[in-house]
């Protein structure tokens, strides 16, 4: 595994590059490297030149690219995260990992499971780690969740419950239009795949076990598209635990949290499932809640920071391209299901 840990286990900047210079790059990601330890931004791409040198400038990266394979090439760059659009996500990181660069994509990890597999076979065959880039479970609340599950406190886990609400015009504004790629499935859209996946995701990460079979419906209140825009996924995990993921793309409000519901007790985030640190954590324990302090941490510069490590020791990544493939398998069950109307085991 290729590394960047110098003799002697002295920590060393890892050179990130970015491909797909869009809204989360712009407003989360690039932000996020300025502020992680042991990061610094070199080189970044839009399509867009013009795009791509403001970006550049205002990020503080020293070169812009309106090719990929211009970027995969420069010998500066070690890490690239690929925040494209989601049917390019397989072509990028296959290309980027050709040039021995190590790849934190985003969610969705692709369009397919196949492609999910191609590009996890690519990076072990150029010795480089591949990781997927969800957030959620660098957000504070769910590093306070994962302590409280992983003690044991509500005993057996019955139900889990999670919702992620959004309104996608209010939440992209004037830029909203109806032919976009999350709106189209051909192009990776849909609510599961954009909102699902980090439900999915995050409670595999705080609960520990994975889905085991699931069922899946959806209301076509937007026919103007062909992605789904509001889908229910009832799932049974590994672990014997039922649970309920709820999803919208054109809700004004919504808890977006996750609920853990055991023999012993319940465990609710609200506001947990955001780009921004602020949420709440309560438990019910012995007859009464408790209200527990949540650290206001920046999912993505612990995003960051981990990666970085992963770099410089060739630790695996919490959520590694297998991770992100056991997401697609999920997804795939639940399209299936949506178009079968019968219960998928996986």
């Amino acid at each position: 595994m290729k590394q960047s840990q110098p003799p002697g286990g002295l920590r060393i900047m890892v050179a990130w590059g970015i491909i797909g210079a869009g809204v989360i790059s712009d407003t989360r990601f690039a932000p996020a490297l300025t502020q992680a330890r042991d990061s610094t931004l070199v080189a970044v791409h839009n399509r867009d030149q013009t795009k791509a040198e403001a970006f550049a400038r205002k990020h503080g990266a020293r070169r812009a690219y309106s090719r990929v394979e211009d970027l995969c090439q420069d010998p500066d760059v070690e890490a690239v995260y690929i925040a494209s659009p989601n049917h390019l996500h397989a072509e990028h990181t296959i290309l980027a990992v050709s040039h021995q660069k190590h790849v934190l994509c985003e969610k969705p990890m692709a369009l397919d499971t196949a492609e999910c597999e191609r590009m996890i076979r690519a990076a072990a065959e150029a010795g480089v780690i591949l990781g997927v880039a969800y957030m959620m479970p660098f957000h504070g609340s769910h590093q306070v969740m994962k302590r409280l599950l992983s003690e044991n406190l509500l005993g057996d886990i019955a139900l889990v419950q999670s919702d992620y609400l959004i309104s996608l015009p209010y939440f992209q504004g004037p830029s909203f239009r109806l032919d976009q790629f999350r709106l189209t499935k051909e192009l990776g859209g849909g609510a599961i795949m954009d909102l699902g996946v980090h439900c999915i995701n995050t409670i595999r990460y705080l609960m520990g076990s994975a889905v085991r079979s699931v069922s899946s419906i959806h209301a076509p209140l937007h026919t103007q598209c062909d992605a789904d825009t509001v889908a229910v996924i009832t799932a049974q995990y590994e672990n014997g635990a039922l649970g309920v993921i709820t999803l919208s793309f054109i809700t004004e409000w919504g808890r977006n949290g996750i609920e853990f519901y055991g023999e012993k007790g319940a465990l609710i985030s609200e506001q947990s499932l955001s780009q921004v640190p602020e949420a709440t954590v309560r438990s019910y324990l012995n007859g009464r809640w408790t209200e527990h302090s949540v650290e206001p941490l920046n999912p993505y510069v612990g995003e960051i920071e981990h990666f970085t490590q992963c770099i410089q020791t060739g630790e695996t990544p919490i959520i590694s391209g297998e991770q992100g493939l056991a997401d697609m398998r999920v997804v795939e069950a639940a399209w299936a299901s949506m178009q079968s109307g019968v219960r998928i085991e996986l």
